[in-house]
């Protein structure tokens, strides 16, 4: 997957930290899989809304971490 069209959001950084320890076990490929098919999916139902005129796609890279 070339990530030279990803651009980091200010607003909502990435919390490595939380990332890295939910992920714990994994290996790259397993990751790089997992969002592969996450981008597959949200491009098929964006095709499948393409008629719908109020149709708005909204991807979130933010992690909240509730450990209260």
């Amino acid at each position: 997957m070339d990530d030279s069209d990803l651009i980091p959001d200010p607003e909502h950084p990435l919390n490595f930290t939380a990332l890295a320890t939910q992920t714990e076990g994994y290996l790259a490929n397993d990751l790089k899989d997992l969002v592969a098919r996450a981008v597959h999916k949200a491009a098929i139902r964006v095709a499948e809304h393409e008629s719908v005129p109020d149709f708005q796609v909204e991807l979130s890279t933010t992690y909240t971490n509730d450990t209260n």
